[in-house]
């Protein structure tokens, strides 16, 4: 068993010790008779031969560590003596406890040895200051060492070299963030703790304080500030690696001041305090702060496609290191990564009947997530075929891929060859100005609009999918399609309705939803009103269930109907209520976005399928007839088919769940579909549903809170693409303009007139209550600059230069895509890469983000 040394006993030496370097970083030592091979670090030899030197018989290790000048953590120069001393090579003369100094008031004297050893790694300014700033700390369980040259180093040496710490910190100036990633991966397989400064063009980075196997890594924080270059998590990392920090000295940007360097120091200090501390309580844990002009923190999510940290498991990094104190809050961080679209299933296994009334997306995507997330229920869907399926392009959002494809775990190669989908990156919108072609575009994913507006003039190239978006082009290479440099979770589906309601019903057939087509005639109440007993079918038969879902469209027969659920109009805000649809062909030249056109008394969307385009007028009644909403249509589309006819009303019902009732879909809410909100919302609220699954009596007033505030937000958010859109200058758009409701959106639009864009603005990014995350800060910020609402000016993170970096970038990959029709054509022809798309929707957190 060797020997374990005490800071305080005193050394001696018992013979005369020869120490011999051998390969492979070990080191023989030879004294009397005996040898002992010591494998150690790259400077093992030298450091011994200077331990051994000052070893006089008199003196601890503790003191002849900081008597000698040994830049080593003293659990290191404690675990190479140990070997010498186990062999009787040294003697370890323990201290009587009279003559300890301050053992009764130190509480590291009165620790086990050693007390928390701290390893700075960087050569430049940065890492010096974080030094003096922990040796000032008057912290005196917080022992300092440095480690430098992290390039030079091989993964074992390093591994080596950082093993014996209980904190890493990381300040490599000027160095490539492959050093960076280097001790990051290092750092994670000897399961040690690491806390980041960064000093690059966005500013001085914290953050993220790394658990191994709990919480995000550098690589998942780098990823998410560079998601403006649209790369998925592997590519991007790859590219990143060959990008450089900056140098103090070198930077004369205002954005890095002396107070920033301050302020930085002052949080690290206290960061590594709480990390070290049992039960602290540390900051960054799933957190960046950014220090530039003003300090502003964003969350980082572990990404399950990190190349560096994905493998990664606390149990792995567990018996690593047993002065590791960040593990104990893998539940803190664990509860931060839960995100948006998380479904659990419940362990309880009531029996329960579930009626679902109506087919459709709504109640096939209900009726598939109840069987397989909770396969116990079961499920029955009453559908009437005489009742027709509305059967437009429904345009969607990121949110439904992962939906389909992992969490209902359906096949994307059969869905492609079946439904025949086509692929969105967002929004074009012929809106907004009057002077030009008044287009802007609405991409999913990261976008950086500050430095867009500021060194370009306008948002066009805020991101590389909007840029691909203007040239029509997907993030699939065209020469090598096993290049996939962003066909990942921030691409949505353009889908024919009918097509895609006749595979949902297969799938819910194979997976046990009981079909039944019967027209329901009435629901009946329960005596007090608050519960559905039952349902009658035309034919008089009645039906009972244990709880109902209503998909019944806009009749809402169970929720509003039977129930009596107040509906709530959006009509001060929205002002259409009809939409005439029709298909135009487009001679297969589709394009990777949904179209949003101004019109004289609306707008027309156009969702684009494989050989047609599904195009719908969605006008105000108030304004013009439908003749006149269709002939206008015409002679912008003299191509286009039979059109149809579809009313509707805007707004939601006040109750989500009433009794033993949930409602989906058209049922219990509808806006009109600008921002392709129908199955986005729909997804949200079958997850909601499922998690609240045995729906026992209570609560009811939280969940129907918590989704009347969702819509309620769409509903201010779509108004805001009425109020500013000076495209138009009919009577129907000068009502709009004068008479649109936004008063919720007030404060944020008035911050974005004074103080530049939201998502660049700490104050309103992090203290606005956003439902939403498609619809946040940056949703918002596009819209209205978009339509060109003047701002007092933006405070870009990135200097001109490194923007234009950046925007070179990303034209490279823009030559290397294929066509949206080229991007179709490869996947005919290689479905296999259609499990790669799954794969990266699998290692996607949320689905969506913007």
């Amino acid at each position: 068993m060797q020997t374990r040394l005490d800071r305080q006993c005193i050394l001696k030496v018992s013979s005369p010790i020869q120490t011999v370097p051998l390969p492979g970083g070990r080191v023989a030592v030879r004294a009397g008779t005996g040898e002992v091979s010591i494998r150690g670090w790259g400077q093992s030899a030298s450091i011994l031969i200077e331990l051994l030197s000052q070893i006089d018989g008199r003196r601890s290790l503790e003191e002849i560590r900081r008597n000698s000048g040994l830049n080593r953590p003293l659990a290191e120069l404690g675990e190479l003596l140990a070997p010498l001393v186990t062999e009787g090579m040294l003697q370890a003369v323990p201290v009587p406890a009279s003559t300890q100094r301050d053992s009764a008031s130190s509480p590291a004297a009165s620790s086990p040895f050693p007390p928390h050893q701290v390893l700075v790694a960087g050569e430049g300014r940065l890492a010096s200051r974080i030094v003096e700033a922990l040796r000032d700390s008057e912290s005196e369980s917080i022992g300092v060492s440095r480690l430098e040259r992290i390039g030079s180093r091989s993964s074992e040496t390093l591994v080596d070299d950082i093993k014996h710490a209980d904190l890493a910190i990381a300040a490599m100036e000027g160095e490539s963030y492959a050093s960076f990633f280097s001790l990051q991966s290092a750092c994670l397989q000897a399961g040690l703790g690491c806390l980041f400064l960064a000093l690059d063009a966005d500013g001085l980075r914290l953050g993220p304080s790394v658990a191994p196997g709990a919480g995000p890594c550098f690589s998942c924080a780098s990823a998410t500030s560079f998601s403006f270059l649209g790369l998925s998590r592997p590519d991007l990392h790859e590219r990143l690696s060959s990008m450089r920090t900056l140098s103090w000295e070198a930077n004369r940007s205002p954005a890095w001041t002396s107070s920033a360097l301050e302020s930085a120091l002052e949080a690290l200090v206290a960061e590594t305090r709480e990390l070290l501390a049992d039960g602290g309580r540390p900051a960054l844990l799933a957190r960046v702060l950014m220090l530039t002009r003003r300090a502003r923190s964003y969350p980082v999510q572990r990404s399950p496609q990190c190349p560096l940290c994905s493998h990664v498991s606390a149990r792995d990094a567990a018996p690593l290191s047993r002065r590791l104190r960040l593990l104990a809050l893998q539940e803190s961080v664990a509860s931060c990564q839960s995100g948006p679209r998380r479904m659990t299933a419940s362990s309880s296994r009531e029996p329960v009947r579930l009626g679902i009334l109506g087919g459709g997306t709504a109640g096939y995507l209900a009726a598939l997530a109840v069987r397989r997330k909770l396969p116990h229920v079961k499920v029955t869907l009453i559908e009437s075929s005489r009742v027709p399926v509305i059967g437009v392009g429904e345009a969607t959002t990121p949110i439904l891929p992962r939906f389909l494809h992992i969490d209902l775990g359906l096949d994307p190669k059969e869905f492609f060859r079946i439904v025949q989908p086509t692929f969105k990156l967002g929004i074009r919108f012929r809106w907004g100005s009057d002077a030009s072609d008044g287009a802007f575009n609405y991409p999913f994913g990261g976008v950086r609009v500050a430095e867009a507006l500021a060194y370009q003039g306008d948002i066009e190239e805020c991101s590389l999918r909007s840029m691909l978006m203007s040239a029509g082009g997907m993030p699939l290479g065209l020469a090598d399609p096993d290049s996939f440099f962003g066909l990942d979770s921030e691409v949505a589906y353009h889908i024919d309705n009918r097509s895609f309601v006749e595979y949902l019903q297969g799938k819910a057939e194979s997976a046990g939803v009981q079909r039944i087509d019967r027209l329901i005639e009435s629901a009946v109440p329960s005596a007090d009103g608050r519960r559905i007993a039952g349902l009658i079918g035309e034919d008089g038969q009645r039906m009972e269930f244990d709880q109902y879902v209503d998909c019944s469209g806009f009749r809402s027969v169970l929720l509003e109907k039977a129930l009596g659920s107040k509906f709530i109009s959006f009509g001060r805000s929205l002002f259409a209520d009809c939409a005439i649809a029709a298909s135009v062909p487009n001679q297969g030249r589709s394009l990777p976005y949904t179209l949003a056109e101004a019109m004289d008394c609306g707008w027309c969307w156009n969702t684009p399928q494989r050989s047609e385009d599904h195009r719908g007028y969605v006008f105000s009644s108030q304004f013009c007839s439908p003749q006149q909403a269709e002939e206008e249509m015409r002679q912008r589309n003299p191509a286009m088919g039979d059109a149809r006819l579809i009313r509707f009303r805007a707004g939601r019902h006040e109750h989500f769940r009433k009794g033993n009732v949930f409602a989906l879909g058209n049922a219990y809410g509808f806006v009109e579909p600008l921002e392709s909100t129908a199955l986005h919302m729909l997804v949200r609220q079958i997850d909601l549903m499922i998690a609240d699954f045995p729906w026992r009596p209570g609560g009811e007033e939280t969940i129907n809170r918590r989704v009347g505030q969702w819509w309620d937000y769409l509903k201010w958010f779509l108004a805001i693409h009425y109020r500013f859109n000076q495209r138009q200058n009919t009577p129907f758009w000068r009502a709009c303009r004068h008479e649109t409701d936004v008063s919720d959106h007030q404060e944020l639009i008035e911050a974005l007139r004074r103080r530049g864009p939201l998502s660049c603005d700490p104050l309103m990014a992090e203290s606005f209550d956003y439902p939403d995350p498609l619809w946040g800060p940056e949703g918002i910020d596009v819209i209205l600059l978009g339509q060109q609402v003047e701002t007092t000016g933006a405070s870009p993170f990135l200097d001109e230069a490194s923007w234009r970096s950046q925007l070179d970038d990303c034209r490279s990959l823009l030559a290397q895509a294929a066509s949206h029709r080229d991007a179709l054509e490869i996947l005919d022809r290689r479905p296999d890469l259609l499990d790669r798309f799954r794969g990266n929707l699998a290692r996607s957190r949320s689905g969506y983000s913007h």
